[in-house]
Order: C-alpha cells, then sequence, then structure tokens
C-alpha cells in the first residue's frame, strides 16, 4: 500500500536499527537526505530494502562513515549508499541479486558501482507525489 512520507525519516530510523551492526565495526551512518524528499512508496517494502542496503553497506565497511542520499528526477528516486569498500567480499553481488525481486515491487532496481573511495549500492524506484 502506498503511503506518502519523508524519505529521510524513514532512512533514519532504518539506519537507527541497524546502528549497533555499525558500531560493532566502528563505522557510522551520515544522513544527506533532504527533510522535504517527500516519496509515495509501500513504506513497508521501501523499509526492508533500505535495511538491507545498509546492512550490506556494514558488512563491508570497517571504521568508517556510510553515507546516504537521494534526488528526485522525472518521478524517480535515486538513493545512494556509499561506503569505503575496504572490507569487499564477494557476497555483496548475492546480497545484491536477493534484494532485486524487492526493488521490482517499487518499481525499481539495485546496483553496485564503483565510487571513487569505495563503492556505491544504489536504489532506483519509482514515485508519485
Amino acid at each position: 500500500m502506498k503511503n506518502q512520507f519523508a524519505l529521510k525519516q524513514l532512512v533514519g530510523h532504518v539506519a537507527q536499527s541497524i546502528l549497533p551492526s555499525a558500531v560493532s565495526r566502528n563505522s557510522f551512518f551520515v544522513n544527506d537526505i533532504a527533510p522535504d524528499l517527500q516519496v509515495s512508496a509501500d513504506r513497508d517494502v521501501l523499509a526492508s530494502v533500505l535495511s538491507n542496503l545498509l546492512q550490506t553497506a556494514v558488512a563491508q565497511t570497517e571504521s568508517d562513515c556510510i553515507r546516504i542520499s537521494a534526488y528526485e528526477q522525472q518521478q524517480q528516486v535515486f538513493l545512494q549508499v556509499n561506503e569505503n569498500g575496504r572490507c569487499y567480499n564477494a557476497d555483496i553481488f548475492t546480497k545484491m541479486e536477493q534484494l532485486m525481486p524487492m526493488a521490482a515491487v517499487l518499481g525499481g532496481a539495485v546496483a553496485i558501482t564503483p565510487a571513487k573511495n569505495g563503492l556505491e549500492l544504489a536504489l532506483r524506484f519509482r514515485t508519485e507525489v
């Protein structure tokens, strides 16, 4: 069921639930999402995908910042999770592949791309504001 809500608030809630895992790896989250970015999506499905993305990032990172950002363009939201990838392992591809069906429910997709200082885990999904 689609609801309209602030993406920053949902990401903050999900990140808070995963924070103990990040802290155990000496890492932390920075939520750079604009407070006024409203999305219309299935909140529960999006929370589940976000949780998996952030858990995957935590598993790949040690002693670093995990930065979460997002922007909207043409009724699509592009969310990026950037991390240093120093603890990179091949399981990341399996975990991201497992997220594809859930992202498809949102009318979107997930991707892994190289970034300047590591990896970017990305989620794209449709929104109707």
